[in-house]
């Protein structure tokens, strides 16, 4: 049986009702008088209302069970039910029973059903208490059969006693607990308790095979019932102690709702089963590894940041970094690659080519080619909806599209004056504003908002290529030209997340021409020493500001650059091992900055890498690829979603890049001095 954590084991079906929130701790002896337990205080009183002995079976109902009602059984064998019942004057009421005599048992129901719950034996007490609000009784005290145990130990059927509690008072003990049958030994109650606070270990081990299935450390209890119908030990309640860190240096499983404090390069192996809303904290001296440890286990942060799925998979921490990790249960994991969702109903008309993303992943636009020249659809789950089309329309076929990064404006790049067309967004509709003064000189080609939406840059088939806007309100007003102009048409543009850079990808070398921003002016800056090896057909930035790719005509059709934004010099990285099959016509980093996609001429008609360090690594291609040549390609920012433009019907195709998975682990805080290669950590 593989290591488990408390929350590990499955809980006893017949203690449904029976939620177990509260275990007193402390020396309790192994009997109790009656003087002695009439005396225990009982809700706000000091006395109880009733205090009976039975000597026959007897239903308690909700008419004749008194708020605070102790009963003691004396008889060979004896059926007490407890009835269910509301009322806020019954709320808080308690109830105890002890087994007096000898060889007695008493089979506990909690409810009129006909089937045993718990199981008491002689000298045997139960505590419970009613809980109006959820409607059940729950357990607050039992076992009065107590041993301390200092030293490894095998309960066996024949040793073991039939309600037992169990203090584990050493460093570190193993307690393994046999399994039997037996119908005097079903419902058997046992509560183990790690009792001490000097870095106790306990080893639970639920059959003698010599494997750990539960490890309690300072002050944690366990509480379980044998199951004899199922052969099984099941652990109803668990609570974890007053220690606040766990002191480790050794690779572990974890346990949930701890903190850790680790020592040296070591491993920490996430639980198997977790309830939701449970928290792990871990706090490194030095850099370690969480492993998933489990098939269906994944990490993740942001929406952004994916481990990979499975035993596999793994988060590395840094040393001096601040974890916190809570379990999340059914959730999302990132698909490589993506999986083809179902067409919108309403699909474009010929060849759609650039298309883009609102910021909050609701809208998704393309550039089409023929009337209407843009569509926008809306998202609601995998479902695109075409929203009616704008009340003015651009003026021709349709080249590229941009959301501005707070989805208030849409600019399209088109044929025909005036070869950009601004809309301004509120709800579902879009309306176009007036165009700006100065227009470009020509067929636009491309668009891109910069992140802060204060510039629009258009690039065109005409000099100067590029035009530059700055916004004020609904206002664009055309900028100054560069000094320097890109050497031929504009065909793609794009710009840094920090705004400080413009790329342009152009017809003629250097194919690549990129402006460092100052203000309002826009510089060139010096060429990479290797340029792209043909006409620039698109280019984008990563959003980490680490790289800038080119998509271009001639092999190796796609050329990555890595950025040293203190010199502005980009310099090219070695070409992936596998490249294009002839030329890219465009290309997208997600926001996440993990993958590249670019498309191609050629089947697949795109292809998408994934990003380690300076490794760009292509994945397999999707099972449904596009039928003709790719034209555009675009990211949603949640990189959920990657949506491919071609030439052939259905001319749109779009892929989720996520699926479900059953246990999901959420990053909820990570603080570390290795932010920038955060994206880096998760394997």
């Amino acid at each position: 049986m593989a290591n488990k954590t408390l929350a590990d084991l499955p809980v006893a079906s017949n203690t449904a009702n029976a939620d177990i929130t509260h275990i007193q701790q402390g020396g309790v002896d192994k009997s109790l008088s009656h003087t002695l337990l009439a005396n225990f205080v009982l809700r706000n009183s000091d006395y109880a209302d009733v205090i009976e002995t039975r000597t026959a079976d007897n239903d308690y109902l909700a008419a004749d069970l008194e708020p605070n009602h102790i009963i003691f059984v004396n008889q060979t064998a004896g059926d007490i039910t407890l009835g269910f019942f509301n009322g806020s004057d019954r709320n808080g009421a308690v109830v105890i029973i002890q087994v007096i005599g000898t060889a007695n048992v008493v089979n506990i129901e909690l409810a009129s059903s006909g089937t045993t719950d718990i199981v008491l034996k002689t000298n045997s007490t139960l505590k419970m208490i009613w809980d109006d609000t959820n409607s059940v009784w729950r357990i607050d005290q039992g076992n009065l059969i107590t041993e301390t145990r200092t030293a490894d130990h095998d309960y066996l059927a024949e040793e073991f006693e039939h309600d037992l509690r169990i203090f584990a008072d050493s460093t570190s003990v193993d307690i393994t607990l046999g399994l039997f049958n037996g119908s005097v030994k079903d419902g058997a109650i046992i509560t183990i308790i790690a009792n001490g606070t000097g870095g106790n270990l306990v080893n639970i081990e639920l059959v003698s095979g010599g494997t750990t299935d539960i490890v309690l450390v300072d002050e944690d209890i366990l509480l379980a019932i044998w199951d004899d119908s199922n052969s099984e030990w099941k652990v109803i309640y668990t609570k974890f102690g007053l220690k606040q860190y766990l002191e480790v240096s050794v690779t572990q499983n974890m346990i949930t709702n701890k903190k850790y404090i680790t020592e040296g390069n070591i491993d920490l192996t996430l639980p198997s089963l977790a309830n939701k809303g449970d928290v792990i904290k871990v706090f490194p001296e030095d850099t370690i590894k969480i492993l998933q440890g489990d098939a269906e286990n994944v990490i993740s942060y942001l929406n952004k940041h994916f481990t990979t799925k499975g035993a596999s998979g793994y988060l590395q921490v840094p040393s001096k970094a601040k974890l916190e990790l809570v379990y999340e249960g059914a959730g999302f994991n990132r698909v490589e690659p993506g999986i083809k969702i179902s067409d919108p109903s309403s699909l474009p008309t010929l060849n759609p080519r650039g298309s883009d993303w609102s910021s909050n992943d609701l809208y998704m636009a393309l550039a089409d080619s023929v009337s209407p020249y843009i569509i926008i659809y809306k998202r609601s789950g995998d479902t695109f909806t075409k929203l009616s089309n704008p009340a003015t329309l651009p003026t021709g076929s349709g080249y590229d599209v941009s959301f501005s990064y707070d989805n208030v404006y849409l600019a399209v790049a088109h044929v025909a004056s005036p070869y950009i067309t601004i809309y301004k967004r509120s709800g579902d509709t879009f309306t176009k504003l007036s165009d700006p003064a100065t227009l470009p000189t020509g067929n636009g080609r491309g668009c891109a908002f910069s992140y802060d939406g204060n510039y629009l840059a258009v690039v065109h088939a005409t000099s100067p290529y590029i035009t530059i806007y700055k916004r004020s309100g609904d206002t664009f007003t055309k900028l100054s030209d560069p000094a320097t102009l890109p050497t031929g048409e504009g065909r793609s543009c794009s710009w840094s997340y920090d705004g400080n850079y413009l790329a342009v990808a152009h017809d003629t070398s250097p194919y690549i021409t990129i402006y460092k921003r100052n203000g309002d002016t826009f510089t060139k800056i010096t060429n990479p020493s290797t340029l792209p090896t043909g006409d620039g057909r698109g280019c984008f930035f990563s959003l980490n500001g680490l790289y800038l790719a080119v998509a271009h005509v001639a092999s190796p059709y796609i050329t990555i650059y890595k950025i040293d934004n203190i010199s502005d010099t980009f310099v090219k990285l070695p070409n992936p091992a596998s490249l294009p099959g002839i030329d890219a016509g465009a290309c997208i980093f997600s926001y996440d900055s993990k993958y590249l996609v670019f498309v191609e001429g050629l089947s697949p008609y795109f292809g998408v890498y994934k990003i380690d360090g300076d490794t760009f690594t292509k994945l397999s291609n999707p099972i449904t690829i596009p039928g003709g040549t790719g034209l555009g390609c675009s990211f949603s920012y949640n990189n959920q979603y990657t949506v491919i433009t071609s030439n052939t019907a259905n001319y749109l195709f779009i892929y989720k890049n996520v699926e479900a998975v059953t246990k999901s682990w959420l990053v909820q805080k990570f603080n570390t001095l290795y932010e920038q290669d955060l994206e880096y950590l998760f394997k």
